[in-house]
């Protein structure tokens, strides 16, 4: 069973993880799909530590316009259970991370 926290309006609390893997895809994407999600993590291209407000919460994600439809690529790239792509709140786009990078979470709604 994977721990959840709500941040309470009046602080601010941090679950800090140890070097394993908190979620695996599919958990994260079950999460991420009702709340908005601040995460901590290190990025991998400069080992920097990043924070990012994400969701995958419908509501929240950009409209397709139909008429501004791009054509499916022919994207080769394999799934990875270790990356998650989610859409940045902060930064209005989609972004992605690895799951193993992660360092810290709270769920904020």
């Amino acid at each position: 069973m994977i721990p959840t926290m709500t941040k309470p309006e009046d602080e601010d609390i941090k679950i800090e993880t140890p070097v394993k893997v908190l979620f695996t895809k599919d958990e994260f994407k079950a999460i991420a799909e009702d709340s908005i999600i601040c995460i901590e993590f290190t990025k991998v291209s400069d080992n920097t530590t990043r924070t990012m407000n994400c969701t995958l919460r419908e509501d929240l994600l950009p409209k397709l316009n139909i008429t501004g439809m791009v054509a499916e690529s022919n994207n080769t790239r394999k799934d990875n259970d270790q990356v998650m792509v989610v859409w940045d709140l902060d930064k209005k786009g989609w972004r992605s991370f690895r799951l193993d990078s992660l360092k810290s979470y709270y769920i904020m709604g």
